[in-house]
């Protein structure tokens, strides 16, 4: 029985655009631990079927194969070789099954290589691979530690929907791999014939440039907020370090910050909007929006 008194996260969609199979193994919420919450868990569609114990799932837009989750510990008990828990987070309860390690097999009686359960209402996290026994989705425990922060869960619950609405809701797309695509694209649309006179390509070249113009100035402009974005952290981490703060290096650049610096720096006509070309950059994972700030998005 879950506990009452936090609102239930926004229900996942199961359709629409998601990251490429053969991008998996670039996407870093693939190699890590996303940060969910146990009724994310319970709801993850299958990404494979080639019925492994072990999962690959859809979290949103992004395939994940291991999870991060924090709870209240319900029930304990352990069964041959391995120690059972459920978690609840107030969204949910999942199997944790933590298997007993071989590295104390050598160690003298059996009670050595054991784990001890911890004590019911011990708030605690888990991290682990998304497994299937019996056609209920559980957590197969690498790491687990109890958390003596009374703070912990909601600071958990927080950082998990963040994730949700910035990162894992957004398809991958690797950034070498799109800008090599739009390159090859507009090559191939102003190719001109060797055949024709030089007049005859300079005409060619002005025909087909017309229409490559402005997606050439689009990426030309994408290019130098990207670099904007990266000078304006760089010299905010420099100022942190300056001046002893724990966060340097970890700096990020304000809408405002960067619209002041984009409209300095930048001597012609915009091609796009900040706010699109900004919304691009965070599509293609060049960039993550870290706080989406007021309405007008004046503090983003």
């Amino acid at each position: 029985a879950g506990r009452r008194g936090l609102r239930q996260p926004p229900a996942m969609p199961t359709t629409g655009l998601r990251t490429q199979k053969e991008l998996w193994g670039k996407d870093p919420v693939f190699l890590a631990y996303a940060k969910v919450l146990v009724s994310q868990v319970l709801a993850l569609e299958e990404a494979t079927d080639d019925g492994a114990e072990l999962c690959i799932c859809w979290l949103g837009a992004r395939a994940v194969q291991k999870v991060e989750i924090c709870g209240v510990v319900i029930e304990a008990f352990r069964r041959e070789k391995r120690l059972q828990l459920r978690l609840d987070d107030s969204t949910g309860v999942v199997l944790c099954v933590w298997w007993d390690t071989s590295f104390a097999s050598h160690q003298v009686g059996r009670a050595a290589a054991e784990r001890c359960a911890p004590p019911l209402g011990a708030s605690m996290h888990v991290q682990g691979q998304l497994s299937k026994f019996g056609g209920e989705m559980q957590i197969r425990v690498e790491n687990a530690w109890m958390e003596m922060d009374p703070l912990a869960e909601s600071l958990h619950w927080v950082e998990a929907r963040r994730l949700w609405h910035h990162v894992y809701k957004r398809a991958f797309r690797h950034p070498g791999l799109a800008r090599g695509t739009r390159a090859a694209h507009e090559a191939s649309t102003t190719t001109v014939p060797p055949s024709l006179s030089r007049s005859g390509a300079a005409v060619a070249a002005d025909t087909s440039a017309a229409g490559g113009s402005a997606a050439v100035a689009e990426q030309e402009f994408l290019d130098f907020v990207l670099l904007a974005v990266r000078d304006v952290c760089s010299e905010l981490g420099r100022a942190g370090s300056r001046r002893g703060d724990r966060a340097a290096g970890g700096a990020g650049a304000s809408y405002a910050e960067l619209e002041t610096v984009v409209r300095r720096s930048w001597r012609s006509d915009m091609p796009l909007e900040l706010p699109g070309a900004l919304s691009q950059l965070v599509d293609l994972s060049c960039v993550y929006v870290v706080d989406e700030g007021d309405r007008d998005g004046r503090d983003r």
